[in-house]
């Protein structure tokens, strides 16, 4: 084997070992708490080869995306004919309005990444029959929720008063929108952002 033979397959191999490392990151954190310099750690590479590799978080993990779906074998049984691989991401109803959330910037902005990454990765995948969609929710039960109306008297009621809904969102819900997206009346939608809110967004 000639030297740049050998110094391409050490390459397509720390390529795949990133692609390894990455796939088990997002996986473990979500996407933005997944992070570049550990990836390379878990793929036993440097940070500079890493990036020399994918230029961006964004790019790794669209990569990331097409090798799982080149490798997931014959679904032919499985999906129908017209169906495709879905791809769904969590956003939220603060990055699609335009108040501050009482401050809450760096969360905002983090979600309309989501958003922003869930239009360019249905973009690019689309075509190799993968959809990708987000879902914004408003407000639901959760543990950052039940934090806010623990330290604030009455803000529950006060949050509940604003939902054209009445009510805060429910698991049938956010469920209910999941399996939407990712059943066959979901199958010509990719690149959509699905508020489920209540009608807060437009209240």
């Amino acid at each position: 084997m000639g030297l740049e033979s050998h110094r391409r397959k050490v390459s397509s191999q720390k390529q795949a070992s990133i692609l390894v490392a990455a796939r088990d990151n997002f996986l473990k954190n979500g996407y933005s708490r997944a992070g570049m310099a550990e990836i390379a750690r878990d793929a036993d590479v440097s940070t500079a080869t890493l990036y020399k590799h994918f230029a961006s978080k964004e790019a790794l993990f669209s990569a990331v995306v097409r090798n799982v779906a080149r490798s997931t074998g014959d679904y032919s049984g499985v999906i129908e004919p017209g169906d495709t691989a879905r791809v769904i991401m969590i956003g939220s109803i603060g990055a699609l309005w335009g108040t501050s959330s009482n401050g809450a910037y760096a969360y905002g902005a983090s979600k309309a990444a989501i958003h922003q990454l869930t239009r360019m990765l249905a973009s690019d995948l689309t075509a190799g029959g993968i959809n990708v969609n987000a879902i914004a929710p408003g407000f639901f039960p959760s543990d950052m929720t039940d934090g806010f109306f623990a330290a604030v008297p009455n803000l529950k009621e006060q949050v509940v008063s604003g939902i054209p809904a009445g009510r805060l969102g429910s698991a049938e819900d956010i469920g209910g929108a999941a399996l939407y997206l990712s059943s066959r009346a979901g199958a010509y939608v990719s690149g959509a952002v699905l508020p489920v809110e209540g009608a807060l967004w437009q209240a």
